[in-house]
C-alpha cells in the first residue's frame, strides 16, 4: 500500500470522522430538543428521500471514477454531459418524491420536511459529481475539507435554530443553505484544479454512462432499500416515537459504517487499476481484509458492553429503549465493513452485475423480514432483520470474491482480533464503574497490548501503522 493510498485513506477517514462527529452532535441536539416523535419525523424524511436519490445518479458516479482514474483527459467532457443529464433526472426524482409522499397520507409537517430534504438530496447529488472527480484523481483531501465545511455550517446553524426555539421545518431548511454553499465551492474547485466543464448533450456518451452505470445504480437502489426501508416501515406501522428510538441507536453504527465507506471509496481507484493484475489485486485485498478485521471487531465488542452508558450520555434517559437495539445493530458493522470491501473488489474487476444479484437478494430478504418481524417485535424486529441481511450480504459477496479473485481464510483474519477483543471485554466488564472517558482508552490500550502479544501484527502491519 503506497504513500498516496495511505494519504487518501487518512484524508477521507479523518474527514468522515470529523463530519460524523459533528453530525452526531447535531443528532444529539435534535433528539433532545425535538423529542422522540420529532426526531422520528426527521429520520423518516431522510430515509424516505434517500430511496429516490439513486434516480439522479443511476450508478454513473462509479463509472466516472473508474474511467477518469484510467484516462484523466475525460474529465471535462464527462462533467459537462453528466450535469445536463443529472438536471433532467433530478426533476424526475423530485416528482416521484412529491407524488409518493402525498399518496402515503402523512401530516403536513412531515410532507414539508420531505420536500425540503428532497431538494437538499438533489443538491447533494450534484456535489457528488465533483467528488467523483476528486476520487478519480486521488485528491480525497478536497472532498474531506468540503464535507467538513458543509457539516460545520448545518451543525452550527441547526443548533442555533434549535436553541432559539424553532422546530423540524426550520432545522431541515438549514441543510439547504449548507448544501448550496457546498455545491458552489465544489464546482469552483473542480474548475480551478481539474477541468472546465462544457455543457453538452452527447447522447452516445449518455447511453454509455447509463448502460455502464445502471448495474451499479440498481445495486445502489437495493442497498438503499435494505439500509432505509426499515425506518419507512416502522414509521408506517409503529409511529414516530419508535422511529426516533430506533434511529437514535442506528446513528452510532451508521457513523462507523460511513468511515468504512470513506476508506473503501479511497481504495476503489487503486483496486480498479489493479484489476488487470490479479496477483497484485489479491495481495491488496487480503491485506485490507485483515486490517479491517483488526480495526472493527474491538470497536463492536466495546460498544456492545458500553451501550447503556453511550445512549444515556448522548440522548438522556428518555431513550432507554434504544439500548437493546444498539446492542443488536452495532454487530452489522462487522459484516458491513468487510462486506463493502468485497463489494468494491467485485466492482473493480467489472463484476457489477454480480453486485446486482447480491444486493437484490438482500433487498428482498430485508423487506420480507421487516414485514414479518416488525409487527410482533417492533424496533427489535427491525434490528434483527437488518443484521441478518448484512450477514447474508457478506457471505454472498465472499463467495463471489473467492470465485473470481481469491479465497481468504476468515479464521486466520479474525482469530487474533477476537482473542484480544475477548480479553478487552473482561476489562470492560469488571471495570464498568469507571468513567467511560477513562474506560475507553484503557480498554483500547489493553486490546492493542494483547493483540501484540498474540502476534496479531506482522512487520508489514507495523510499518503501515507507523506510516499512518
Amino acid at each position: 500500500m503506497n504513500i498516496k493510498i495511505i494519504k487518501n485513506i487518512s484524508a477521507l477517514a479523518l474527514g468522515e470522522l470529523v463530519t460524523r462527529t459533528l453530525g452526531l452532535v447535531l443528532v444529539i441536539y435534535l433528539a433532545r430538543y425535538l423529542g422522540e416523535t420529532g426526531f422520528g419525523r426527521y429520520s423518516f424524511a431522510f430515509a424516505f428521500t434517500s430511496l429516490f436519490l439513486v434516480v439522479t445518479d443511476l450508478g454513473m458516479n462509479t463509472v466516472i471514477i473508474r474511467d477518469i482514474a484510467r484516462e484523466k483527459t475525460l474529465v471535462g467532457r464527462y462533467i459537462g454531459n453528466v450535469l445536463v443529464l443529472r438536471g433532467l433526472l433530478s426533476l424526475i426524482s423530485f416528482s416521484l418524491i412529491a407524488v409518493v409522499i402525498n399518496l402515503m397520507g402523512y401530516p403536513a409537517e412531515t410532507r414539508m420536511a420531505v420536500y425540503i430534504v428532497g431538494i437538499y438530496t438533489i443538491i447533494t447529488s450534484f456535489s457528488q459529481l465533483t467528488r467523483s472527480v476528486f476520487r478519480a484523481f486521488e485528491k480525497m483531501e478536497y472532498e474531506a475539507l468540503l464535507n467538513i465545511m458543509e457539516r460545520l455550517i448545518f451543525v452550527s446553524l441547526g443548533i442555533l435554530v434549535l436553541v432559539l426555539g424553532y422546530g423540524l421545518i426550520e432545522v431541515v431548511s438549514v441543510f439547504l443553505i449548507a448544501g448550496a454553499v457546498n455545491v458552489l465551492l465544489s464546482f469552483h474547485l473542480t474548475k480551478r484544479k481539474f477541468a472546465v466543464a462544457k455543457l453538452e448533450a452527447d447522447r452516445e456518451l449518455w447511453k454509455y454512462l447509463i448502460g455502464e452505470g445502471l448495474p451499479f445504480g440498481i445495486a445502489f437502489i437495493f442497498i438503499n432499500v435494505y439500509i432505509k426501508v426499515d425506518t419507512v416501515i416502522l414509521s408506517s406501522l409503529k409511529g414516530d416515537a419508535v422511529v426516533g428510538w430506533y434511529n437514535a441507536a442506528y446513528q452510532i453504527p451508521l457513523a462507523i459504517s460511513l468511515i468504512s465507506y470513506a476508506m473503501m471509496e479511497s481504495i476503489f481507484p487503486m483496486f480498479s487499476r489493479l484489476g488487470n493484475s490479479r496477483e497484485e489485486l489479491t495481495l491488496a485485498y487480503e491485506k485490507t481484509f485483515r486490517f479491517l478485521s483488526m480495526l472493527i471487531i474491538p470497536v463492536v465488542a466495546g460498544i456492545t458492553l458500553l451501550s447503556d452508558k453511550i445512549i444515556f450520555i448522548l440522548y438522556g434517559r428518555g431513550y432507554e429503549n434504544s439500548i437493546t437495539i444498539l446492542q443488536i445493530l452495532i454487530w452489522l458493522t462487522v459484516f458491513e465493513f468487510l462486506g463493502y470491501l468485497l463489494y468494491i473488489t467485485l466492482s473493480s474487476i467489472n463484476k457489477q452485475r454480480v453486485n446486482i444479484l447480491t444486493t437484490g437478494t438482500c433487498a428482498v430478504l430485508n423487506i420480507t423480514l421487516n414485514l414479518i418481524l416488525i409487527p410482533p417485535f417492533s424496533l427489535i424486529g427491525a434490528g434483527i432483520a437488518k443484521i441478518i441481511t448484512y450477514i447474508v450480504f457478506f457471505f454472498l459477496n465472499f463467495y463471489f470474491v473467492s470465485k473470481y479473485v481469491c479465497r481468504v481464510s476468515i479464521y486466520r483474519a479474525i482469530n487474533r482480533p477476537v482473542i484480544a477483543s475477548l480479553a478487552m471485554g473482561v476489562v470492560l466488564f469488571f471495570m464498568n464503574d469507571l468513567n467511560i472517558f477513562v474506560l475507553v482508552p484503557l480498554a483500547g490500550s489493553f486490546y492493542m497490548t494483547v493483540l501484540y502479544l498474540v502476534k496479531g501484527f506482522s512487520k508489514e502491519d507495523l510499518k503501515l501503522i507507523y506510516n499512518l
